[in-house]
């Protein structure tokens, strides 16, 4: 018998439950189910709040299969965000969620542009260039005294909306982005990339 994770939302407690739903399609692994009702009585909020070390929960959540680190991290960001666990330490140590948008920005704006490289698709799934980038977008917050998942909360918004949009001449770093830089100055759009 195979499982699926579903979300459901108590408007009583503005908590997210989940539920277990056996049907066809879009399936987890059994253990995962198993682990999920043993160890938090099938709750999600049991297992937001089963730690207050950040890094710990990270790595309970990144356990789930079909979770990995991209995953895990949105999940803890949203966590945090929330309010869901507010005594959440070791934040910091938790790894940045880089996706394609943090990979994009840190490109177009040259400060992640690896020599010979130039299809970002090679950057933003190879691990360690990843790391690289998180490194940069790490120090960035820490240098502004910003937390991490504030600034993964921009990036994302920047680069989905934004970016994926083709939103240049609304974006606030178009003069240091490159494709910015080009469609803002040439006023063409230029978005073949």
């Amino acid at each position: 018998m195979r499982f699926r994770l579903t979300n459901t939302c108590s408007e009583d407690f503005m908590v997210s439950n989940i539920r277990l739903e056996i049907m066809e399609g879009n399936y987890v692994e059994e253990e995962n189910i198993i682990s999920y009702l043993e160890n938090f009585d099938g709750k999600a909020i049991n297992m937001f709040n089963s730690t207050y070390d950040a890094l710990e929960l990270f790595k309970t959540i990144n356990k789930f299969r079909s979770y990995g680190p991209k995953t895990s991290g949105l999940l803890l960001r949203v966590i945090i965000g929330i309010g869901f666990n507010r005594k959440l330490t070791n934040v910091e140590n938790v790894p940045l969620p880089v996706d394609i948008h943090d990979s994009r920005i840190a490109y177009n704006c040259n400060i992640y542009r690896p020599k010979g490289i130039d299809d970002l698709q090679k950057i933003y799934t190879n691990p360690s260039h990843i790391k690289k980038i998180e490194k940069i977008w790490r120090d960035s917050a820490k240098s502004i005294n910003v937390n991490w998942e504030e600034l993964d909360r921009a990036l994302w918004l920047l680069g989905s909306k934004g970016c994926a949009n083709k939103e240049c001449y609304i974006c606030p770093i178009n003069e240091l982005c490159q494709i910015g830089k080009e469609f803002t100055v040439n006023d063409k759009n230029l978005f073949n990339y």
